[in-house]
């Protein structure tokens, strides 16, 4: 497995037991990092759903919130992901945030929540 795959679980409690609990992206489907208020991060990832006809004009994307356990940390917490990503990983397989778990690609990210968006 040549492409790098980014993983993410937001619940903490019975997981995989509703849609949207858990999300995976090609790390070619990653288009950025972005500052939220309230100590918070948002990266941003090509959509999984597609647009229904060539002519739509509705931009289409999915992104996942990490919360922030340290505040003013998102220079931090957004190094520490990028390095994760950047590592060596035998399956290609990279764990950002896992609340489940309690595994995060950063000691400065507690939690995830991930919106998988369609066409309107």
């Amino acid at each position: 497995m040549t492409e790098k795959y980014l993983y993410f679980m937001e619940t903490s409690t019975d997981p995989f037991n509703a849609a949207g609990d858990m999300a995976v992206w090609p790390l070619s489907s990653f288009k950025g990092f972005h500052n939220l208020a309230n100590g918070k991060i948002q990266m941003d990832f090509k959509g999984m759903q597609t647009v229904n006809d060539s002519n739509d004009t509705s931009i289409v994307h999915d992104f996942v919130v990490l919360d922030l356990a340290t505040a003013n940390k998102n220079k931090e917490a957004i190094a520490d992901i990028i390095d994760t990503i950047n590592g060596v990983h035998s399956d290609g397989f990279i764990v950002i945030a896992d609340d489940n778990e309690s595994k995060y690609a950063s000691t400065h990210v507690s939690g995830c929540t991930i919106t998988i968006t369609s066409e309107s």
